[in-house]
């Protein structure tokens, strides 16, 4: 379920998720005219999205939450035509790897010990600087402390470009912050790429040379690197977070998205694949 991000809204507001056809043009010597017509006439492009954000990884074996609305703050980087989704997920972590990262080596195992990660997704409205990454963690209170990029291979065999982004959030009570790691990329309605820069020249070239109405699709994993940190499972017990490294993040979020890619994104309709 997609939520409408603007606040005095009460319908949650569900957008297409297929791409417009241009329409047939008619016979005869008007007919390249009235093609261009036809296409100009229907310029809507939707992000190519095959679905929402699924409870159940089989493959890899994450689990969902229930979907979570955004807070107050995030609502106000939001523009009020965009819409939100973002679900939890969670894996426990079998006691073979709990031996291996423990720093005692002890085989003791801890049935609520998980790793943990939170997808969302943001669809635009005609404004695309709001899909910045940088500007959702920093309205959930996150400072930033690096980025970088990096490739995930999908189970269907494509590469996925992905921006990095370290984070910190201060936690003043504690003297400390807590830590996490934000993957994103972008979504069109035939190209993706992890660069906004990117985004907007097409977004850009797009409207100007076939004046497409265009909708993009941002969509961000974040993995918590702080054993702090908790979540409640569906009508079950309180899940602790395992401590993560960079590495190790990297490599559970690698597979989440290399399972979970396909599922989000229509694959066959994408034309070109960014390389950043």
């Amino acid at each position: 379920m997609f939520a409408s991000c603007d606040k005095n809204s009460t319908t949650p507001a569900v957008p297409e998720i297929q791409s417009s056809a241009t329409g047939a043009a008619s016979e005869g010597s008007q007919q390249p005219l009235k093609m261009l017509s036809a296409a100009l006439n229907n310029t809507r492009r939707d992000a190519e999205l095959r679905g929402l954000l699924p409870k159940f990884l089989i493959l890899s074996g994450w689990s969902g939450q229930e979907f979570r609305m955004p807070v107050e703050d995030e609502r106000g980087h939001l523009a009020k035509c965009s819409d939100f989704a973002r679900r939890d997920y969670h894996r426990e972590v079998i006691t073979s790897e709990q031996i291996e990262h423990s720093t005692t080596g002890a085989a003791q195992h801890h049935p609520g010990l998980v790793d943990a990660l939170t997808a969302s997704i943001v669809l635009s409205g005609k404004d695309v600087s709001v899909l910045v990454p940088e500007r959702f963690l920093l309205a959930q209170g996150f400072t930033i402390a690096g980025t970088s990029s990096m490739s995930v291979k999908l189970r269907c065999g494509h590469s996925l470009p992905i921006h990095r982004v370290l984070c910190e959030k201060p936690n003043s009570e504690a003297n400390s912050g807590t830590h996490s790691i934000a993957y994103s990329w972008f979504v069109g309605h035939d190209y993706v790429t992890s660069n906004h820069e990117s985004l907007s020249t097409k977004d850009s070239l797009d409207r100007k040379h076939y004046g497409y109405d265009q909708r993009w699709a941002c969509i961000t994993v974040i993995a918590y690197l702080d054993p702090v940190q908790s979540m409640k499972a569906n009508s079950g017990p309180e899940l602790l977070f395992r401590t993560l490294n960079g590495k190790l993040a990297d490599e559970l979020v690698a597979e989440f998205i290399g399972d979970i890619g396909p599922d989000l994104i229509s694959v066959e309709e994408v034309k070109e694949w960014s390389k950043e």
